[in-house]
């Protein structure tokens, strides 16, 4: 592997990228290895909104270098990875989760603030997201059993009436 090159006036420069042997100072190069591997954003100095959103629409899983997450950088990358990107989200707002939720209802694992619509839609995309429901209800339980009888394993609450249809 090439020698990285660390010593270098950081204010002088735009943008770098260094890894591997080689230095990037622009941002249109920046904006070039990110669109190739959106992970390269995590030596990207200088990361601007455009060179962000390139990054996370190649990888979701980029947010997480992401310095400043905007709600469009955020949405993107969930967009981009069916929701698992929702776990790096810094600020969860219900438009991010229920964005997550309808990609992916296991998503509903990163979320803190589970209202009974957000739990709903989650069980609605994946009966099985009811084992990441915090505060199971009858109701829940019931449309997730009605999806799916496998999510019966995942019903923490005693649930009498739910096997009689069977």
């Amino acid at each position: 592997m090439a020698h990285v090159k660390e010593n270098f006036c950081k204010a002088q420069r735009s943008c770098l990228i260094k890894n591997a042997g080689f230095d990037v100072f622009d941002s249109g190069q920046c904006l070039g290895a990110v669109r190739k591997n959106g992970m390269a954003i995590q030596y990207v100095i200088n990361q601007t909104p455009e060179i962000c959103l390139a990054a996370v629409k190649k990888s979701g899983m980029a947010l997480q270098h992401v310095r400043s997450q905007t709600h469009d950088i955020c949405i993107a990358a969930i967009k981009s990875n069916r929701g698992a990107a929702l776990q790096f989200v810094r600020h969860k707002s219900p438009a991010i989760c229920w964005e997550a939720i309808s990609q992916n209802g296991m998503s509903l694992q990163y979320i803190q603030t589970q209202t009974h619509a957000l739990c709903l839609k989650a069980i609605h995309q994946n009966a099985l997201a009811i084992q990441y429901v915090r505060n199971q209800t009858p109701d829940l339980c019931a449309a997730a059993f009605k999806h799916s009888p496998r999510s019966a394993a995942f019903i923490r609450i005693p649930m009498p009436d739910l096997f009689k249809e069977i």
